[in-house]
């Protein structure tokens, strides 16, 4: 049985997908030895790793929960998902520097939104893939819960 959607399991959803995300942000791009590496030794004492990336320490999140909340930012704006409005925040954050240990394929996608290209057709071909579309299920599931 489903359980209904309160506002505290929506944020716990958010923070939960933000920690996830700032857990993987100091390794994200690494192979997969040095991961398991970080995650055996770092991750299992009781001090913050001392890693950084680009002068941010253990606990930044990137671009991924970014994207995320400019998702749920547009969601709520616009009491719906509007693809428009979406890529216009992408834009800005972009165009603005801030989008945080973003990967080459949404690099890509987010500098052709800011030189004005369509939202349909900013993104990577094929066979070009990330998983920074799952990581955005959150504010869609959130939004789009089917009612049983």
């Amino acid at each position: 049985m489903p359980h209904p959607v309160t506002a505290d399991r929506a944020a716990g959803s958010l923070i939960a997908m933000a920690i996830g995300d700032s857990l993987g942000f100091l390794i994200a791009g690494e192979s997969p030895r040095y991961c398991a590496d970080f995650a055996s030794h770092s991750l299992a004492v009781d001090d913050p790793p001392w890693l950084e990336r680009d002068e941010h320490a253990f606990g930044q999140y990137g671009a991924d929960t970014q994207l995320a909340r400019e998702l749920g930012l547009s969601i709520v704006a616009a009491r719906g998902f509007t693809p428009v409005l979406f890529a216009a925040r992408v834009a800005a954050l972009f165009r603005g520097g801030h989008a945080l240990g973003a990967g080459n394929t949404t690099s890509r996608a987010g500098r052709r939104l800011v030189g004005g290209m369509v939202w349909a057709q900013s993104g990577e071909p094929a066979p070009a893939s990330g998983n920074g579309p799952a990581v955005r299920a959150v504010p869609v599931g959130l939004t789009f819960q089917r009612a049983d």
